[in-house]
C-alpha cells in the first residue's frame, strides 16, 4: 500500500564482523527475533576467515527497541571437536569454526526460547578437459556437495544461551544436488526431531571421535536416523 514504509534498524556488534544472518517476524506478538554469526577481529598474523560466535536480538516491532541481547563466543571445546583438532593447545589465537557452517533453521518456540541450527555445507565444482589424439576435447565438470556437523543452540528470551549440542555426521555426493543429504527437522509439539541418512557404520556405540565416523555417501546402503 502507499501508505507503508521501511524502517531500518541497526545491527551493531561492537567490535565483530557479521557473518550470517536470519531474521523472523512474529506479528501475533509483533516481535523481530534475529540471530546470527559474528567473527572476531583477527591478530594480523592470522589467516583465515572463521566464526567466533553468535549473537541473538529481540525486537520490539512497534517501537524498534531491542528488548534482549545476547553474545556468546564458542568455547575452545567446542572449537576443537568442530575443526577435528587433536589438542587443545593446537588451537591457534583467534581460530574459530569454519565460516561453511550456515544458519539453516530457526524457530521460537511457545515457551518464549528460539531454537537455532547450523550446518556445515561447501559446495566444491572440479572442472577438467580431455583431448584425444585426433584433436577432440570435452570437458566434465563435477559438483560435490558435503554436509556435515550440525549443530543445535537453544537461546532463552533473555538472550542467554542454554545449551549447544554438536550432531557430528559426514554426508558427501556427487552431482546429485545434494538430495539425501543433510537433515529434515521435525517438530511435535515443542519437542524437535532431526531426521538424515547415515552410513550404518555410524551407530557402533563405540565411536568417540571425528575421524572414527565414516561417510554416508551411497544412499541406498544408508539407514534412517532420528535425533531429538
Amino acid at each position: 500500500p502507499e501508505t507503508a514504509s521501511l524502517s531500518e534498524i541497526k545491527v551493531n556488534i561492537p567490535s565483530k564482523n557479521v557473518e550470517d544472518i536470519v531474521i523472523r517476524l512474529d506479528r501475533e506478538n509483533k516481535n523481530i527475533t534475529c540471530v546470527g554469526f559474528y567473527s572476531d577481529i583477527k591478530p594480523k598474523d592470522y589467516v583465515g576467515d572463521d566464526v567466533d560466535g553468535f549473537f541473538y536480538l529481540s525486537i520490539d516491532a512497534a517501537t524498534q527497541q531491542i528488548v534482549a541481547k545476547g553474545v556468546k563466543q564458542i568455547d575452545k571445546a567446542i572449537v576443537q571437536q568442530l575443526m577435528e583438532i587433536k589438542k587443545a593447545k593446537n588451537i591457534k589465537e583467534g581460530q574459530g569454526i569454519s565460516n561453511n557452517f550456515e544458519i539453516v533453521y530457526l524457530k521460537k518456540k511457545s515457551d518464549g526460547t528460539t531454537t537455532l541450527i547450523s550446518e556445515y555445507r561447501k559446495l566444491v565444482v572440479y572442472t577438467y578437459t580431455r583431448c584425444n589424439q585426433n584433436g577432440g576435447c570435452t570437458t566434465h565438470t563435477t559438483y560435490t556437495f558435503y554436509r556435515e556437523d550440525v549443530f543445535v543452540v537453544n537461546i532463552a528470551s533473555d538472550g542467554t544461551v542454554l545449551s549447544f549440542i554438536d550432531i557430528p555426521k559426514k554426508q558427501i555426493s556427487s552431482n546429485d544436488g545434494g538430495m539425501y543429504s543433510s537433515f529434515l527437522p521435525f517438530e511435535k509439539g515443542d519437542k524437535l526431531y532431526l531426521l538424515y541418512n547415515e552410513n550404518p557404520e555410524n551407530l557402533d556405540p563405540n565411536i568417540k571421535t571425528m575421524k572414527d565416523i565414516k561417510v554416508m555417501s551411497n544412499v541406498k546402503k544408508a539407514c534412517l536416523v532420528a535425533v531429538g
